[in-house]
């Protein structure tokens, strides 16, 4: 934001590391002049390491990489780095280890015939994936002092103070009224708890504890993105995702939603999420960008608005045509249905 806001030298800084960047990357990825991943197995003891123990390093050597270190900074580049030796040079070989000790006991080991890859993919992934729930649940009590000073803002807004402070202020400071969004969002919320009662059919407390698991966890993890990528560009939806599934999942079990009924509603629960996340670190870009060039944000918020319901009736829309025209699941009209975008952590 400052350096787009200063130009002059940062600027130039800005563009001339992109250019150095995408002619790092050029060497590679087009002339293949090295590889972009450089892996101890090219060296003979490493590829015995690899072998024997499952313990492998890998260096991922792209220019985007470097550039992201150099955004988030040294100390959370150590921590990223400090997993990543945590992952491959202790859990893997760890978990190697603990099937060699059941063979030697007259088991089987059954990581015996899977590469290091492969462990971290079926066994240690899923460590990370819940160390980065934790890093959100961390963020969110540090951000507690920002979704305080939110509150206050809606609070004061919703009552007239900020409002009119604004309309006599600068232009460039104007949001839209605190009541026209607390409008929309109840519209929002009662549809959903009109679809989870008529669509998914479950009873009225199940429909009334999803719909306040959507409200808080869209609240609290919204702000937690939303700073995420002001800081370092970059949404951890999929993390953010990932926890909200598990967090539904416990809390709709808690109230007797299970079955076909439950996972429904899990999964409706993480895209509502999932899709605020998105918007909200979406819409702070836009807001960075329009703050550069002097635009209204509260014409900002009102066209958001409409993009959104635009948007979001146009999908549903495709969605229903291909439905009709292809299907998603196989039966005696779709033999051949399309296949659901796989997701990947």
């Amino acid at each position: 934001l400052m350096t787009g806001e200063k130009g002059g030298n940062q600027a130039k800084l800005l563009v001339t590391s992109g250019l150095i960047g995408g002619l790092f990357d050029f060497c590679f990825s087009a002339l293949r002049l090295w590889s972009e991943e450089i892996s101890t197995r090219i060296i003979p003891a490493g590829a015995l390491l690899a072998e024997k123990f499952k313990m492998v390093l890998k260096f991922n050597v792209s220019a985007l990489i470097f550039s992201f270190g150099y955004l988030v900074g040294l100390r959370y580049a150590l921590i990223i780095t400090v997993g990543s030796l945590l992952s491959w040079l202790v859990l893997i070989p760890l978990v190697n280890e603990i099937g060699a000790l059941a063979a030697a006991n007259g088991g089987m080991n059954p990581f015996a015939a899977m590469s290091a890859e492969e462990i971290f993919a079926v066994y240690v992934r899923p460590i990370g994936i819940g160390a980065i729930a934790m890093a959100g649940i961390i963020g969110i009590i540090k951000s507690s002092g920002v979704i305080g000073n939110a509150f206050k803002l809606a609070m004061g807004s919703k009552k007239g103070k900020i409002h009119d402070r604004e309309l006599r202020g600068e232009r460039t400071q104007r949001d839209l009224k605190m009541s026209f969004v607390m409008l929309f969002l109840f519209l929002t919320l009662v549809a959903v708890f009109i679809f989870l009662l008529a669509g998914v059919k479950v009873t009225l407390v199940q429909a009334i504890v999803a719909l306040i698991t959507i409200t808080v966890i869209s609240f609290l993890f919204t702000t937690v993105a939303a700073n995420a990528i002001a800081i370092v560009g970059t949404n951890p939806v999929s993390g953010m995702t990932l926890m909200t599934l598990i967090l539904s999942s416990v809390i709709l079990v808690a109230v007797g939603l299970k079955g076909w009924q439950g996972m429904v509603s899990g999964l409706i629960i993480g895209g509502i999420v999932c899709t605020a996340l998105s918007m909200a670190g979406g819409f702070v870009t836009d807001l960075k960008i329009g703050y550069w060039i002097g635009t209204t944000p509260a014409k900002q918020e009102s066209f958001k608005f409409l993009g959104t319901l635009v948007s979001a009736a146009t999908v549903g829309a495709v969605i229903f045509i291909l439905n009709e025209a292809y299907g998603f699941v196989a039966t005696e009209t779709h033999t051949n249905p399309m296949v659901a975008p796989q997701a990947n952590a």
